[in-house]
């Protein structure tokens, strides 16, 4: 067994799927999150690990993000933002929120493999990656096109706020 092929195919599947990202889209959410007053982030399954690890670089770059679902996450509405990661774009329980979100007064911000789902549908701002197809099972292309592309969204920020590391370092955890 060669796990270096694996991990070049695996390279190959994401490259296609940046290759045929909307930077429009990415660009358009950017500007609606900078105005946003709270970010909240909502995922099911491997998904939901990917939007917390969203969510903990959000707060480490000084914005006030939760995970939907958590005891100390607050109320949503107005000037808010909620952050729906979802391949599937159906997932009941994150449209549920998302629907609750959106009436009350949230944005929707959705990342999603399924262009023509109901959480598509429901969206403010639609990031579609294109994670179909692959030899990777299940949902895990879609999973790892988000955590790159939040990574990169991330390093965006940190850019534009002129942060340095040191910056985010002083709000990583000291309770570890």
């Amino acid at each position: 067994m060669n796990i270096r092929i694996h991990v070049v195919e695996i390279l190959g599947e994401l490259a296609d799927v940046f290759d045929r990202l909307d930077q429009k889209s990415v660009e358009q959410f950017l500007v609606q999150l900078l105005k946003t007053r709270k970010i909240f982030l909502v995922g099911s399954g491997r998904s939901k690990r990917m939007a917390q690890a969203f969510a903990l670089r959000l707060m480490q770059l000084g914005l006030p993000a939760a995970v939907a679902g958590e005891s100390t996450t607050g109320h949503a509405g107005r000037n808010d933002m909620l952050i729906a990661v979802s391949g599937s774009g159906q997932t009941p329980s994150v449209a549920a929120i998302a629907a609750r979100a959106k009436k009350d007064g949230a944005r929707l911000a959705v990342f999603t493999n399924s262009q023509h789902s109901p959480l598509a549908r429901m969206a403010n701002n639609l990031i579609y990656l294109a994670a179909d197809g692959g030899r990777q099972y299940g949902g895990s292309l879609f999973e790892q096109s988000f955590l790159l592309l939040a990574d990169a969204i991330a390093m965006e920020l940190q850019h534009r706020g002129g942060l340095s590391d040191q910056a985010l370092d002083r709000a990583h955890t000291n309770l570890e």
